[in-house]
C-alpha cells in the first residue's frame, strides 16, 4: 500500500528466493547478510 501511494498506481511484486542448504549454520554467510556483527 505504501508503494501504491508513492506511485499513485497499483503495484504487483513477485519475489523468487533461492536458499542455500545450511545457510543458517554458515557464520560467513550470516555476516554477509547482516545477521551478525563483525
Amino acid at each position: 500500500a505504501d508503494m501504491e501511494r508513492l506511485f499513485d498506481n497499483k503495484v504487483h511484486l513477485e519475489l523468487w528466493v533461492k536458499v542455500k542448504s545450511g545457510w543458517a549454520d554458515d557464520e560467513r554467510a550470516l555476516r554477509s547478510l547482516g545477521y551478525m556483527d563483525d
